[in-house]
This record gives structure tokens, C-alpha cells and sequence, in this order.
């Protein structure tokens, strides 16, 4: 007669996720990773407390210590997400936990567990650190952006700020072209009206959208409530404004 061998994660039949038992089985059944070019975390320490189990980790950024409150074991939650941290909010992978987290809880409370064991490889997902994008523009490899430090330069229309692996691109401050005289303002976008800055001489319209003459096209406000746009016949007439048919 054949038996039915119950099968409920495979920490029970092994270590997994880890490459060597701790002394608990049921502890931490399951886990992913995302990390920098195949570096694998380390689970360096345990420390049970009345409240929480702290766990510190080596990962491709350093060591990180880690959290999971009875609290949430009482309330069914059996995983945790991990972050780098507050700032970068880097998302670096999920531990699962199982039904013998208690046991920490029950007997080895203020006990720190020193253990400094590998996860299996396979738990990793690993991706290249020198790629911040897979591709841009079909090409492969470092991105760069970078601003003049002087106002007044041909691409100072391109404006970003950067905190820790943030970058926002900001399309508002010194967006103008720099003209004497200055570029014309539209007076009220989405209700919104322009705002007027003088910066070492230069006159810049920020929050606003700007329209400039050129060879063709002429713009005309000489009046508060109208705004009048011509184009130019012919090179050869440059004062006479029509509207070119399809065949101009």
C-alpha cells in the first residue's frame, strides 16, 4: 500500500531558500531577490525580541537590517518586502515566512542567532550595474545627462534635479528662449498666466509658453485679447502675409 507523502514548502524537505540549515526549520520558506550583477544576500544574523525579529543581511549595497513584528505573524501576514531604504526606496526582494517563526518567539528571545549563510543562487534575479537603462534609442550602454552651470548657455532650457538615484526633469524653470527682446508669453494657459524672472540680465518667462517669429511664420499680439498668426508669401515679398495654399 502506497503512503501519501504531505508536501507543504521546501523547507521541509531541505534548506531552501538557504544553502545550509539554521537550527529551525519552517523559518524562512521562501525568497526572491533583486540584486547588481549575481551578488547573492547573506543571511548574517538573527535576533528575536518580545515585539520582532531583526535580521540583518548582507546585500550588493552593504548590510541591512530587517524587521518582521509579531504583530503582523498573529495577523496572518507571512512575508516582508524589502527596501533599501526611505530615500532611494530601492526595491530589493521578498522573504517569506513560515510556521516556525514562533518558535523564536516562544524560546530564544533576546538570543542573537550569528549564522552568516548564502541564499541558493537561483533565489536572485540579477541585473548589470553598469545599464541604468536596458536601452535608449535601440543603443545599448551609460547614459549621460548633464546642464551648463551658466545661465545663459544653449541648453539651459533642460533642467533636472537629482536626489540619491532620483532624477526629475523639470520643464518650467529658465524654459525660454533667450532673446532680446525676449520671446513672446501667451497670457493664460489653463488659466494659469506666466511669470516674469530676470536672471543676470536675461528676461526668461517661466510657467509659461513661448512663441517666437521665424522665416515663415510671424506672430502678432497687439492687442490684450488676440493673438495673430501670419505666414509669409514669398522670400521675395517678405512683407506680404498670406495663407499659402497646398500648392505654395
Amino acid at each position: 500500500m502506497l503512503g501519501v507523502l504531505q508536501w507543504t514548502n521546501e523547507n521541509g524537505l531541505a534548506n531552501y531558500p538557504l544553502t545550509a540549515g539554521i537550527g529551525t526549520q519552517d523559518f524562512i520558506v521562501d525568497a526572491s531577490f533583486t540584486q547588481f550583477d549575481g551578488f547573492v544576500p547573506v543571511l548574517v544574523s538573527i535576533l528575536p525580541t518580545s515585539v520582532d525579529i531583526q535580521l540583518t543581511f548582507t546585500f550588493d549595497f552593504g548590510s541591512a537590517e530587517v524587521k518582521y513584528t509579531k504583530a503582523a505573524f498573529d495577523a496572518g501576514i507571512n512575508f516582508i518586502r524589502i527596501y533599501s531604504d526611505l530615500v532611494n526606496s530601492r526595491y530589493i526582494g521578498t522573504i517569506t515566512f513560515g510556521p516556525g517563526t514562533d518558535v523564536f518567539w516562544q524560546t530564544k528571545i533576546g538570543s542573537l542567532q550569528t549564522l552568516n549563510v548564502p541564499f541558493i543562487a537561483g533565489t536572485v534575479k540579477s541585473i548589470p550595474s553598469s545599464l541604468g537603462l536596458f536601452s535608449l534609442g535601440g543603443l545599448f550602454g551609460p547614459v549621460t545627462v548633464s546642464r551648463p552651470t551658466t545661465l545663459g548657455a544653449e541648453d539651459d532650457t533642460i533642467f533636472f534635479n537629482t536626489l540619491a538615484n532620483v532624477t526629475t526633469f523639470n520643464a518650467v524653470l529658465h524654459h525660454a528662449f533667450l532673446t532680446t527682446p525676449p520671446a513672446k508669453a501667451l497670457k493664460l494657459l489653463n488659466e494659469v498666466g506666466p511669470l516674469q524672472e530676470v536672471v543676470n540680465g536675461y528676461n526668461y518667462s517661466t510657467n509659461a509658453v513661448t512663441i517666437s517669429n521665424n522665416d515663415t511664420v510671424k506672430f502678432n499680439t497687439s492687442s490684450s485679447g488676440s493673438l495673430n498668426v501670419d505666414l509669409i508669401r514669398t522670400a521675395s515679398v517678405p512683407n506680404s502675409n498670406a495663407v499659402p495654399s497646398l500648392s505654395q
